[in-house]
């Protein structure tokens, strides 16, 4: 299927990696929209900024590498709807040109553009199909836009903004999640060509939900930071009363979120044990099946959702102290801990010589340790003001946010 669906990829055929770096785009029609693009919004450096990060996605070799992996495309697409669309929005802000298209009207469209465009029909029709590959990365690009254009504008509470901001990770961390760990290759247009480079096609796709889950959470970090940052004094009083209002539900919801994220990580290597304990018969395949379905739709949402709450939490309460960053240094623990089970997890059965081989020891243990340490720290706020701590960590780019926050 593949050969076939490689014909129509924009950037022509997979590269073969010796030749990457001399696969540049000069497609003299996408050059002319690009410089066209730039002229529209050359007195703004952001939309600048913009347009060069889609020269980088469209013109530079990584057009041509996202044709061969997955994970590849996955920072194509990251590059659209969390780098250009941001510095694009901000530029075009002042023209209004999002008309009556509302916060929650954005971030629906681009959240229903961004689950489509990867079910894997859809995404092995657009990257083998021209018109309809500039389809998709028009219906990314657009939506993401204005979406961008909506959490920026002053005019906009930034309650509602900041919850914009997250509802976005979110949905985007659970798809990367569901690709991390799905137990297939879903895409036939990376069938083959990942082995080039040394990746079996699901490695490709895992790496690609890797990025999609983790990394991309920076660009909506900074987002809302920077908007905190500069959308001034203006409704001060406001913002205080929304964040009083949030802080109790959100509170609420991060201890839940983590309690049913411990909980699974608690009974996950039990599960496995068990595993290796039963070797063969209906009810290793039965024990297989909660064990992936609760990783997936229980365990992994339930992680997602403590970090995004957690990180609202962070900048509504404006906790920029020593003892919240070693807190951050447990929960990426807490994350490296549910990558390694959930590999263990995705990880095809190897026979009889695997059956002693997952011992729930270790990681109960590395659990029982780093919740701990979060209860320490938590409960106890201890003293770290002597650790070297750069100013940059403790207040968001150099300064205080521009609203009172309620003391924790």
């Amino acid at each position: 299927m593949e050969p076939t669906l490689l014909q129509g990829l924009y950037c022509g055929p997979a590269p073969d990696p010796a030749a990457l770096w001399n696969r540049w785009n000069m497609d003299p029609l996408l050059l002319l929209a690009l410089g066209m693009l730039a002229l529209s919004v050359r007195r703004s450096p952001t939309g600048l900024g913009g347009v060069g990060v889609l020269a980088v996605a469209f013109v530079s070799p990584l057009c041509a590498l996202s044709a061969a992996l997955f994970s590849a495309r996955v920072l194509h697409h990251l590059a659209l709807v969390a780098v250009a669309a941001p510095l694009l929005g901000h530029a075009l802000m002042r023209a209004r040109l999002a008309g009556g298209v509302s916060l929650p009207v954005a971030f629906l469209l681009q959240a229903l553009a961004l689950w489509v465009w990867h079910l894997p029909a859809a995404y092995d029709a657009a990257m083998g199909h021209m018109g309809l590959y500039w389809v998709m990365q028009g219906t990314l690009l657009g939506p993401a836009v204005l979406f961008w254009m909506r959490v920026l504008d002053p005019a906009q509470s930034t309650g509602r903004a900041g919850i914009g901001l997250v509802a976005t990770y979110v949905q985007m961390a659970l798809l990367g999640a569901l690709l991390t760990f799905a137990p297939v290759p879903l895409y036939a247009i990376h069938a083959v060509a990942p082995l080039q480079f040394g990746l079996t096609p699901l490695a490709d796709q895992q790496l690609g939900g890797l990025i999609m889950w983790v990394p991309a959470c920076l660009p909506y970090l900074v987002g809302g930071a920077d908007r905190a940052a500069w959308v001034g004094a203006a409704g001060c009083a406001g913002m205080t009363a929304v964040m009083l209002g949030l802080l109790p539900h959100l509170k609420v919801l991060h201890i839940l979120f983590l309690a049913v994220w411990i909980a699974g990580l608690t009974a996950l290597p039990v599960l496995l044990a068990e595993q290796d304990r039963a070797m063969r018969g209906p009810f290793l395949g039965r024990l297989r099946q909660v064990t992936h379905r609760g990783f997936i739709w229980c365990v992994t949402p339930a992680a997602v959702l403590t970090v995004a709450t957690g990180t609202s939490l962070i900048f509504l309460r404006a906790v920029f102290s020593p003892w919240m960053f070693a807190k951050l240094v447990c929960v990426a623990a807490l994350v490296g801990l549910h990558v390694w089970i959930g590999h263990a997890i995705a990880a095809p059965s190897k026979g009889p010589q695997s059956a002693a081989r997952w011992v729930p020891g270790l990681p109960l243990l590395l659990l029982c340790l780093v919740v701990a340490a979060v209860l320490a720290l938590v409960l106890g706020k201890p003293d770290l003001d002597r650790l070297p701590f750069p100013i940059w960590l403790r207040q968001p780019l150099g300064f205080s946010l521009p609203f009172d926050s309620p003391n924790p």
